[in-house]
């Protein structure tokens, strides 16, 4: 089963002046959609591993892909972040005057990530050297999907290798799937698109920096779009650049339970992300999926027909100027094309289209239940696959 939060667990979000530690972790969990048998297993293996690490780090742990000590050092970090977060929360609760325990559940997630990844965003390094690197990742990639694409285009290679065969045991013995292969001609075809793929995302990376999101070391200003963001769903406290403010209280909270130095200013980072881009970009977000917005469509079933902005004469006008830029291959061109045509077709219908439309999963006709078993299913089975996995990884190490 899902670790699940319990009734109780939400009340101490909102009642108490310290979060205990097990509810805190429970919240961890769930958020994660942790097995049992994930947090026991982990456990096993290593000493607090399934309590403490990291979906991704756990899973990791499970396949044998990282070493004991490297866990234990993760174990080490986050259980001291959990902790300074159940002494402060309460706090931050107070402070953007949160009454609603389900609100309290998304902010304690939403503190716990931004926290958790401020050191990872510490030695992120610059975001134009990062951008500039990824360009030349893509890049590289491109180029080696044309020579893998040039090389498959030989009848003579593919024909000397039975690929269809190795994908069938594969998909018999692991994964229990019979007949389930995809044919070597449409590798071919899913790498050659591959590479003309890239190019495009290369050419719009370089002319449009911001199509490509890429990391930077800004670790503070993060915090500061962290509590912006709850500022502004919750309506309080305002935004000002003022030190000792609000605001600024709440920054030095965050601070203070990522790094577990107190009463630090963050008036620089307030300061730098007021001019931000990202400061713009979560205020639109707001005018464009807020509280006045979710009103509006639950008032006007062709909300979203009248007031869609996708097609607009600048999305056109860019894509037509892709089209034509010969710095681009054909093939490049062509997938710009495709993109052109189907904003066309969708222009058209969304001025045909005639409602009511169905807006929420409970009014479409579906056992939603059986499907999230379903889904559980499928996502325990993968964790079991992870155990075997890296049972049989330890026992060919131990062998060595």
């Amino acid at each position: 089963m899902r670790v699940r939060v319990s009734s109780h667990d939400l009340k101490t979000l909102l009642a108490s002046d310290q979060i205990p530690l097990e509810a805190a972790i429970r919240i961890f969990h769930e958020s994660s959609n942790r097995f049992d048998e994930e947090v026991g297993y982990g456990n096993s293996l290593l000493k607090d591993a399934g309590t403490h690490l990291s979906p991704w780090t756990l899973r990791r742990l499970i396949r044998a892909e990282i070493s004991n000590d490297i866990a234990l050092e993760e174990v080490r970090k986050n259980r001291i972040l959990l902790n300074r977060l159940c002494t402060l929360f309460p706090e931050i609760v107070r402070r953007l005057r949160i009454t609603n325990s389900e609100r309290a559940k998304i902010t304690f997630n939403i503190v716990y990530d931004s926290c958790y990844d401020y050191r990872s965003t510490l030695g992120s390094g610059r975001q134009e050297a990062n951008r500039k690197k990824l360009i030349q990742k893509m890049d590289h990639l491109k180029r080696r999907a044309s020579e893998l694409s040039t090389l498959l285009d030989d009848d003579a290679t593919t024909r000397s290798f039975s690929f269809e065969s190795a994908q069938r045991l594969i998909m018999k013995r692991v994964y229990g799937k019979v007949g389930e292969t995809r044919p070597v001609w449409r590798l071919q075809q899913d790498i050659k698109l591959l590479s003309w793929h890239l190019e495009l995302e290369i050419y719009r990376a370089r002319r449009k920096p911001r199509s490509v999101s890429v990391p930077d070391n800004q670790a503070k200003t993060h915090l500061v779009d962290a509590v912006y963001g709850l500022a502004l769903s919750e309506g309080y406290p305002p935004f000002v650049t003022t030190p000792g403010s609000e605001f600024s209280y709440l920054c030095s909270l965050l601070f203070e339970i990522a790094t577990g130095k107190p009463d630090e200013s963050l008036a620089g980072a307030i300061n730098r992300y007021a001019r931000s881009n990202e400061r713009a970009e979560a205020d639109q977000h707001e005018v464009d999926y807020g509280e006045e917005r979710a009103r509006a469509r639950d008032e006007d079933n062709f909300y979203d027909i009248k007031n869609s902005t996708y097609g607009s004469d600048e999305d056109i006008a860019e894509l037509l100027s892709e089209v034509r830029d010969p710095a681009q291959s054909a093939q490049a061109r062509l997938l710009v094309m495709c993109e052109l045509q189907e904003m066309v077709e969708a222009i058209e219908n969304r001025d045909r289209i005639h409602g009511p439309f169905v807006m929420w999963a409970d009014q479409i006709k579906s056992d939603w239940g059986e499907k999230i078993r379903a889904l559980d299913a499928d996502a325990l089975e993968e964790l079991r696959r992870d155990i075997k996995a890296g049972k049989e990884r330890r026992s060919k190490l131990q062998s060595t």
